[in-house]
């Protein structure tokens, strides 16, 4: 279980965008599951290079619903990676996280989970193996760096740093 979390202008989604166009590209089915008030917008994904025919979207109500949501994706078989935008305030229990992560497991699959909050806030819980935060710089004329820092990892440790420079959204030209 991946969380990507940050507060503002961190390119939470670019960087998730980035995940599922890797994903695609590998031949793997992805999902997207995001709450009403989410700044989820497909023509901006499109843009980036992700199949939208490919990828199917769900509406949650709460951050619970879209684990839950996510879940039943998995039991499904039929998913590499799933999306949870889970917003602000991510109430999913512990024991909703390790069914996610034991389904993702059991079928060779990812979940990444989208958070809104500071860098100084803990993870969702225990069963996060790498947290991040991305944050957007200008690189270059309608070009953004994004930087992604590992705030926690399981396996290599915190620390480590991955950038990559992308074509900026309508919005940030």
């Amino acid at each position: 279980m991946v969380e990507i979390s940050g507060r503002g202008c961190t390119s939470r989604l670019s960087a998730a965008a980035t995940l599922v166009l890797e994903a695609q590209a590998a031949g793997e089915p992805c999902a997207w599951v995001t709450l009403p008030d989410s700044t989820f917008f497909p023509p901006d994904l499109m843009r980036f290079g992700v199949d939208l025919e490919a990828l199917p979207v769900v509406f949650a109500p709460s951050a619970s619903a879209a684990a839950r949501s996510a879940a039943r994706l998995f039991r499904s078989g039929a998913f590499g990676l799933v999306v949870v935008d889970a917003g602000k305030d991510p109430d999913i229990s512990i024991a909703l996280q390790g069914r996610l992560t034991a389904l993702a497991l059991k079928h060779d699959a990812a979940v990444v989970l989208l958070t809104e909050k500071p860098a100084s806030a803990p993870s969702v819980g225990s069963m996060v193996s790498l947290r991040a935060e991305p944050r957007r710089s200008q690189a270059g004329d309608m070009l953004y760096r994004v930087t992604l820092t590992a705030l926690k990892d399981k396996r290599r440790g915190p620390g480590w740093v991955h950038e990559e420079v992308m074509l900026g959204p309508d919005g940030l030209r």
